[in-house]
């Protein structure tokens, strides 16, 4: 279990929900540094733990025990969904128009891709 993705996981649901470590620690029965080292993965914390953290964000023990999601990635949609949240519809509709033309983009590049290869 990589307990530095756990605790990035923890630290996102936890901001997600405009959650302070403190208020978290209070709805766990842990102490705000107890948090604070989970969420570092500093430690490795009771299963007991994990369950009342789980059950304060609303997610499941699943979730924040698996491995394989890149903890960057759900870093950078955080970071992305926090910025959207202060722009203007007209903002967004741009930034949706451009990642819809980006996707074509990167599709027409893999298809080239994949012809190259089978020549």
């Amino acid at each position: 279990m990589n307990y530095v993705e756990m605790g990035l996981k923890i630290r996102i649901l936890r901001e997600e929900k405009r959650l302070t470590q403190m208020m978290l620690a209070e709805l766990t029965g842990m102490t705000d540094r107890e948090i604070s080292n989970i969420e570092s993965g500093k430690v490795t914390p009771l299963f007991s733990s994990i369950y009342e953290i789980a059950k304060a964000l609303n997610t499941s023990i699943d979730y924040l025990v698996s491995e394989g999601d890149d903890p960057d990635k759900e870093k950078y949609i955080h970071d992305i969904t926090v910025r959207l949240k202060n722009l203007s519809p007209a903002d967004i509709i741009h930034i949706s128009e451009y990642i819809k033309f980006y996707e074509k983009q990167s599709e027409s590049l893999r298809q080239i891709k994949e012809v190259a290869v089978c020549k």
